[in-house]
């Protein structure tokens, strides 16, 4: 029996029920002794399903947010307008004290493809899981009395067949938050899903409202994306299909070619993902297009300078002294990186070579000579810019023969190009 169709085993539930942290055990069981329903719902359900560790745990109850806040003697109304209400546990495991508890709802028009216009709150479980996305995250697992799942829209069953499915019509959930159809490309590359007949033409039709979406939320589910997924590029090729990777990123190309590489770790390097994607236009056009997607900072800069590093067939027929004058332009703690990035292309054998070189000798900027720009201008009397390319130039010699970068040493080369 496969793990999915063991979810009707009371066994297998109780020990899904064993996974919830106490406090969420907590928080449920009181909301039960007091005369509510209560369960776990969400992401957490669908990857217990699937027996991977679970990320956030979230309650919905059939209480109101006023009810809620009866029960507990601490709660934070941190979103009292859409039924939410944080959980306080004043007395255990720091890592799990904050429960987030949410009304069961209802949710009338989305007038800015976004958020929802008004939400009414309901008593039904059923009601609350027909507003969610996709089937695979419209479930709920009871933990009290008896652990019991939630299924109502087959969520169990689109998992085991390894499909993608909306709840109700893809086009109404399209319609009301744009992220969605995001969303779906994203599932479909992170748990290997295909999407159900009609859903890729949904998507397209939804591209007036993705338009709406913020572009710090579509910068996260790129981030899930690349991080999560064992194949990105499925994602990155659906969105693609469907527009909405053109009008995301309209100057962007989309190279996929080493996206999917089974040893890269995308934990560790992210960044090596994020290079393979956009490689082909280069630093500039990878920063204009993480810039328009609002990255940070630092996600522009590691991105843009892995798009300018030469293929691995370069380095490897490159000198020494030219790698190193590479890895001060890219940056030294970016070269592990590059055993992701070019995995399958003899990367690895290359990123090794690089580091042999470092590891005989690689000055890092001025700042490494043994002597300091004081030092060499008493020495030769240079000045502002002449120190500058003194400076250079004593850098591109040490790149050659690094074993010169001794006060002594230094000082008779110095001399030598400043007669």
């Amino acid at each position: 029996m496969s793990p999915l169709a063991r979810t009707g085993d009371p066994a297998t539930l109780k020990q899904m029920a064993q996974r919830v942290p106490a406090p969420v055990h907590r928080v449920v069981r009181t909301l039960v002794d007091a005369g509510h329903a209560a369960v776990v719902v969400g992401g957490a359900v669908r990857d217990m399903v699937l027996e991977v560790v679970p990320g956030d745990f979230d309650v919905a109850t059939s209480a109101t947010p006023e009810e809620v806040m009866a029960v507990f003697p601490r709660t934070v109304p941190t979103g009292l307008q859409h039924g939410t209400v944080t959980v306080v546990e004043p007395h255990v495991d720091v890592r799990h004290e904050a429960v987030e508890v949410t009304t069961f709802r209802t949710e009338g028009g989305y007038q800015d493809g976004r958020r929802p216009d008004h939400v009414a709150f309901v008593r039904e479980l059923d009601e609350d899981l027909s507003r969610r996305d996709f089937t695979i995250n419209a479930m709920a697992l009871h933990l009290h009395p008896t652990p019991t799942l939630a299924d109502p829209f087959g969520g169990v069953a689109d998992l085991e067949a390894g499909l993608l499915r909306t709840v109700g019509n893809p086009d109404a959930r399209f319609q009301e938050d744009g992220l969605r159809a995001v969303r779906a490309a994203r599932f479909a590359a992170q748990l290997n899903l295909r999407a159900v007949d009609g859903l890729e033409d949904a998507m397209a039709r939804a591209l007036p409202v993705v338009q709406k979406v913020a572009a710090e939320r579509f910068l996260q589910e790129l981030r899930k994306l690349f991080e999560k997924a064992p194949s990105p590029s499925l994602g990155l090729r659906m969105m693609a299909r469907t527009g909405l990777l053109a009008w995301m990123t309209p100057q962007a190309p989309v190279d996929l070619r080493s996206l999917d590489r089974p040893d890269q770790v995308p934990s560790k390097a992210p960044e090596a993902r994020w290079a393979a994607w956009l490689w082909d236009g280069g630093r500039d056009t990878a920063r204009k297009t993480l810039q328009r997607l609002k990255a940070s900072a630092a996600l522009q800069e590691d991105v843009g300078a892995l798009c300018q590093a030469p293929r691995p067939e370069a380095l490897a027929v490159a000198t020494d002294a030219q790698l190193r004058q590479w890895v001060r332009k890219v940056g030294r703690a970016r070269v592990p990186w590059l055993g992701a990035l070019w995995a399958t292309e003899g990367g690895n054998a290359v990123v090794e070579r690089v580091e042999a070189v470092l590891a005989a000798g690689y000055l890092d900027g001025p700042h490494q000579l043994a002597l300091d720009g004081h030092a060499l201008q008493a020495l030769t009397g240079a000045q502002g810019k002449a120190l500058g390319e003194l400076t250079r130039a004593l850098l591109a010699t040490l790149d050659q023969t690094p074993e010169l970068n001794t006060p002594d040493a230094l000082a008779a080369l110095a001399r030598s190009l400043c007669p």
